[in-house]
C-alpha cells in the first residue's frame, strides 16, 4: 500500500535547497490534488488499485493494513488540524507548541478494489488522547487487530507526550499509563512473550 498527501516541491525549490539547505521547506500543500492511494501486488508489483481520496488527508504514520472482503482497510495517524501547523512546529522545535490541532486521531481508510472508491472515517473510542507513534502487536501486521498503543497527550492541555494508551478497537475502551509531570512518554514498543497466543499476551516498553 502506497499513501501520497499532496505535498509537491517545484522543480526550482529542489534546486534552490542544494545551496540554500531546507529541502522541505520548498514543499507546499496542494489540496486540488488529494491523497493518492496505489495498491501493489506483492508477487510482480503490478498496480491494482491507484485512487484519490478527496478531501486529501495528512499523516506521517499508518498503523496497519489488511484484507477485508474486497477491500484492504489502511489505519492510519491522521493529523487533526492544518498540515501547515505541524509543519511550522518542525521547522524550529525549540518554540514549537503542540496542541491536539498538531497531533493524530486514528482513521480506517477503505479502499474498495472492484469499485475503485475510497471512504474514510474515525476509529476507535472517542475519548482516546490525540497521539503520535501508534503501533500493534507485530504478529497482527496485515491481519485484522483489536488493539492500538499510542504515544499520547493528558488531557489535552498536555504540552508534550506524556501518556501510553491502548485503544481497544471492538468495545472502544482506553487504558492510559500517564507519568509524571515533566516526564515524556516514548513510543510504544509491544514485545511479545514466548507463549503470546493474543494480542495481549504481551510486554508494553517506553523510554520515560
Amino acid at each position: 500500500v502506497l499513501i501520497m498527501p499532496p505535498w509537491v516541491c517545484p522543480v526550482d525549490g529542489l534546486l534552490q535547497s542544494l545551496w540554500e539547505g531546507g529541502l522541505g521547506q520548498k514543499f507546499g500543500w496542494q489540496e486540488e490534488l488529494g491523497t493518492r492511494c496505489v495498491l501493489l501486488k506483492r508477487s510482480d508489483l503490478s498496480t491494482v488499485f491507484d485512487e484519490t481520496l478527496m478531501p486529501p488527508v495528512s499523516l506521517y504514520h499508518t498503523v496497519n493494513a489488511f484484507e477485508e472482503d474486497d477491500t484492504v482497510k489502511l489505519q492510519i495517524a491522521a493529523h487533526i488540524g492544518p498540515r501547515e501547523h505541524v509543519e511550522k512546529n518542525f521547522r524550529d522545535m525549540y518554540r514549537s507548541n503542540w496542541t491536539d490541532e498538531t497531533r493524530c486521531s486514528l482513521k480506517e481508510m477503505t479502499l474498495d478494489i472492484s469499485l475503485g472508491r475510497i471512504s474514510i472515517r474515525s476509529v476507535g473510542p472517542s475519548d482516546a488522547a490525540s497521539f503520535e507513534l501508534p503501533t500493534i502487536h507485530p504478529a497482527f501486521i496485515g491481519r485484522t487487530h483489536r488493539h492500538v498503543f499510542t504515544n499520547s497527550a493528558y488531557p489535552s492541555t498536555a504540552g508534550f507526550a506524556n501518556t501510553v494508551e491502548r485503544l481497544d478497537l471492538q468495545k472502544n475502551l482506553v487504558d492510559r499509563a500517564v507519568f509524571e509531570e515533566g516526564q515524556f512518554a516514548g513510543e510504544p514498543m509491544v514485545i511479545p512473550k514466548e507463549s503470546a497466543k493474543d494480542e495481549l499476551s504481551t510486554y508494553v516498553c517506553t523510554c520515560v
